[in-house]
């Protein structure tokens, strides 16, 4: 289970470099679209063969949750991937087709989960904010009684 992570890391730097076009296209032809998809979902946990370069999936479970810190860094390199597909995939290929029906199969809720995603960063971007004119505050007043 350990792989999970390491393995969506790999593949986000492998597909995000100028010249991974063909990797991009190995990718969705090699049915990787599904276990993106089902990873970013949240509704599978993904086991890397190594010595086969296989993909499995298996039904996510309590058991082997992974850390919110974890889940939030697979979020982000999922995320990645999907951006090296939309940059590198020609617009007329096959593969990016495939791609864009994975956005609106199953009532759109691809495009909901990344709208979800998108209000929560929007959110701790917000609290964030609020945290960091706090300290400001307080750095301005404390400079104001002493000299600087």
């Amino acid at each position: 289970m350990q792989s999970k992570s390491r393995a969506i890391k790999a593949l986000d730097y492998a597909m995000s470099g100028t010249t991974s076009s063909g990797m991009c296209e190995s990718f969705v032809e090699a049915l990787g679209l599904k276990v993106l998809f089902a990873a970013l979902m949240g509704k599978v946990c993904i086991v890397v063969d190594a010595r086969s370069a296989s993909l499995f999936l298996f039904q996510s479970n309590k058991k082997h949750a992974a850390s919110p810190a974890s889940a939030s860094e697979d979020i982000t390199h999922i995320l990645g991937i999907i951006s090296s597909l939309f940059t590198h995939l020609a617009s007329d290929s096959r593969g990016r087709i495939r791609l864009l029906a994975k956005f609106v199969e199953g009532d759109y809720e691809k495009v909901d989960r990344l709208i979800e995603l998108r209000d929560a960063a929007q959110s701790r971007l917000r609290m964030t904010d609020l945290e960091l004119d706090a300290e400001r505050q307080v750095c301005s007043h404390f400079c104001m009684s002493t000299t600087c």
